[in-house]
């Protein structure tokens, strides 16, 4: 039986805080180097070594009866260095520690520098697939600059975050999702699963992720029009200018619904009022504006807007006044932008 115990240090005590059944009536007893709770049938509730030695008869522990739970203070040795963090071990017959037990000793020796001893406590609490456990030594594999001296390994880390997603870590079940989206060799459909998990969980921001798996289709999943459209609304409400672009395609083109010119027209504006970069394919701008070419221009004189604002916020930061070719090229940029705007309202 394991607990999650809450461990806090207080000048030379150890505070350990355990959770109680209310109806169990307890017994605590200490030694030097153990703890054990148990009920008065004599039946072991928690039991375990300490990592360091306590002074027993200082230490003391009560019951707070508003938590339902224990509270131990244990008084460290005066000559002792390491704190007496402790090991449970329900089962005295082993000597296996526990996994909760194993990641307080590896943050223990974090903080005191020891990485080597570190690292040993943390990878046994990995391999007892501990949550926190094994996002911080996934973490560690892909930090090219982590302080214990590991070499990168993707391959270990993408392991470890596939176990931590399993157990439902969001951050790591994103991660697992973009890796089998974009990284060989693809898996769509597990894909999907996992970024399903976040979606599911109220992290919309997938939403396009999952938009476009369906509408690329292939690698285990199958295209699903419909799918995508829902997916890519969703993205496009959120402001996701890729999303709007590729609704405009899909209504376009009819996949998913029935072809709707206009409504493709309106996300393809909605998108490029989004991002300026965004330009409409040459072969469905003529369907879409069979009568003139105002959508480039307008792309084109909002560019060279931009250009100009740069130019003359350069021309403000730029202190050596005499410098004249800022004020050069920002009238060249104005007046390209007066024969374009010319030429556009001439032609109506």
């Amino acid at each position: 039986m394991n607990f999650d115990y809450q461990f806090n240090s207080n000048d030379d005590f150890i505070i350990v805080t355990f959770p109680l059944n209310p109806k169990e009536n307890i017994h605590v007893t200490f030694t030097k180097k153990t703890l054990k709770v148990t009920k008065n049938t004599g039946e072991l509730l928690i039991g375990g070594s300490l990592y360091a030695k306590i002074v027993p008869e200082e230490s003391n522990w009560k019951r707070i009866e508003e938590t339902n739970s224990i509270i131990i203070n244990l008084k460290k040795q005066e000559n002792q260095q390491d704190w007496p963090i402790l090991i449970l071990n329900v089962d005295e017959k082993t000597e296996k520690i526990d996994p909760f037990s194993a990641f307080l000793l590896s943050e223990y020796f974090q903080n005191k520098q020891n990485f080597h001893k570190s690292l040993i406590f943390l990878k046994l609490s990995a391999n007892a697939n501990y949550l926190p456990s094994l996002i911080r030594l996934a973490t560690i594999f892909e930090d090219e600059n982590n302080e214990f001296e590991v070499d990168t390994n993707f391959e270990k880390s993408f392991e470890l975050r596939k176990k931590a997603a399993d157990l439902g870590d969001m951050e790591s079940q994103k991660m697992v999702a973009k890796i089998y989206h974009e990284m060989p060799p693809q898996n769509y459909q597990l894909a999907a699963k996992y970024y399903h998990f976040v979606y599911e969980k109220g992290s919309k921001d997938v939403a396009f992720s999952l938009g476009c798996l369906y509408y690329e289709g292939g690698f285990g999943i199958d295209y699903d029009d419909e799918m995508a459209i829902k997916y890519f609304e969703e993205s496009s409400s959120q402001g996701n200018s890729q999303a709007m672009y590729n609704l405009g395609i899909l209504y376009f083109q009819g996949r998913g619904v029935e072809q709707n010119i206009e409504k493709s027209r309106e996300f393809f504006e909605k998108a490029h009022k989004v991002n300026s970069n965004i330009e409409i394919p040459e072969s469905i701008r003529k369907v879409l504006y069979p009568n003139n070419n105002n959508v480039q221009k307008e792309t084109k004189i909002e560019k060279l807007v931009q250009l100009t604002k740069e130019i003359t916020s350069s021309q403000e930061d730029n202190q050596d006044k005499s410098n004249l070719k800022y004020y050069i090229a920002g009238g060249i940029a104005l007046s390209i932008i007066g024969i374009l705007i010319y030429k556009k309202y001439r032609k109506k």
